[in-house]
């Protein structure tokens, strides 16, 4: 993983969901179901990300913060 992001998703049932925003390093292949499967043998199962999205790059500021909100924007959007 080169970067990643996590971000609370609104949910419906649960008032929000875990949403984990992947940048993988050039010529690495991950599945959401790795991502998850790393996690969770590190973390309670509460922490696991319920969306795992890849995209080639995160979107930040100019003084280099992710832009969180933009996150939000792509999930909405229905990129996951």
């Amino acid at each position: 993983v080169a970067e990643v992001a996590v971000a609370g998703l609104p949910s419906e049932e649960w008032g929000q969901r875990i949403g984990a925003f992947i940048v993988t390093k050039p010529g690495v292949a991950l599945t959401d179901e790795r991502v998850r499967a790393f996690v969770q043998s590190r973390l309670r199962s509460s922490k696991t990300p319920d969306v795992v999205v890849f995209l080639r790059e995160l979107p930040h500021t100019p003084t280099g913060k992710v832009l969180r909100r933009s996150l939000l924007d792509l999930a909405a959007a229905g990129t996951t």
